[in-house]
């Protein structure tokens, strides 16, 4: 993910944007296709349909294959999120674009997963309470859940204003204004196309706002505190790093990755194996 750098000394919004929306796709293929995709198939199933926001499925799992395919989701985030973490280290300072990304889609996977623990302890609902189903009392079980992701939750958000350091700095002039463009662009960006994924979903364009806006905006609205937590954190490099060029291939590459995940994954890719 080469780019050239801004004539204007500015952040190419639009390819900030192509970052945001492929940041989400690859989060949410992370969850939906392969964490919940590798638990299903460990779990003993053998069919269903895949889509943008569940893997649906008949017959019922037994248990504890359900356990397995529901944890799927949010180990597949996890994993996705520290492989992430792992490559920004080994990419150079010149690959802005590519550390962008890595940062945006580590801090997706993050803040999904960690607000979704907070929303299970909350409704009782979820892939997480597979890890407290059947335990009693209930009530204590999902008000421990609320807490775990209440604390996890703060952790991810101290933890990416940190390693956002790699990308920004906060020894320029008017970082902070830079620093809210660019989590605007990513959020929004990523944000639309997880709600436009689910125009297509077999169960209805409700999952638009079931799955869509609670696996983004919900999940993200952390990322309001990151201008006043980063500054809180050292720089990672003493030089300024500088602003996100146009890139044509990234910008190409979202467009296409965003018409396959609405218009083939939206609807569900039908599977059996």
């Amino acid at each position: 993910m080469t780019s050239r750098t801004s004539a204007a000394g500015v952040d190419d919004l639009i390819t900030v944007a192509a970052i945001g929306i492929l940041a989400f796709i690859s989060t949410d293929l992370a969850h939906e296709v392969v964490g919940h995709g590798t638990g299903f198939l460990i779990a003993g199933g053998r069919s269903g349909i895949l889509t943008a926001t569940r893997l649906i499925h008949e017959p019922q799992l037994s248990s504890p294959g359900w356990r397995i395919f529901d944890l799927g989701g949010p180990a597949g985030n996890l994993t996705w999120a520290g492989l992430c973490f792992l490559a920004q280290r080994q990419v150079g300072r010149a690959a802005l674009a590519m550390r962008l990304f890595l940062w945006a889609t580590m801090s997706f996977s993050l803040l999904w997963e960690f607000g979704y623990l907070i929303k299970c302890g909350l409704t009782g609902q979820g892939d997480a309470t597979a890890l407290t189903n059947g335990l009693t009392p209930g009530w204590l079980w999902r008000g421990l859940m609320f807490v775990v992701g209440v604390v996890l939750y703060r952790w991810a958000l101290r933890f990416i204003s940190a390693e956002l350091h790699s990308v920004l700095s906060a020894n320029v002039a008017q970082w902070r204004s830079r620093l809210v463009r660019l989590l605007t662009t990513l959020c929004g960006a990523g944000g639309l196309i997880a709600c436009a994924g689910p125009i297509f979903d077999p169960r209805g364009r409700l999952e638009m706002l079931n799955s869509g806006a609670l696996s983004s905006f919900a999940s993200w609205v952390g990322l309001l505190a990151v201008p006043s937590l980063f500054p809180l954190h050292a720089d990672k490099d003493p030089i300024a790093v500088g602003p996100v060029g146009r890139s044509i291939p990234l910008v190409l590459l979202a467009a296409v990755a965003s018409v396959l995940f609405v218009a083939v994954l939206g609807p569900g890719i039908s599977f059996a194996w």
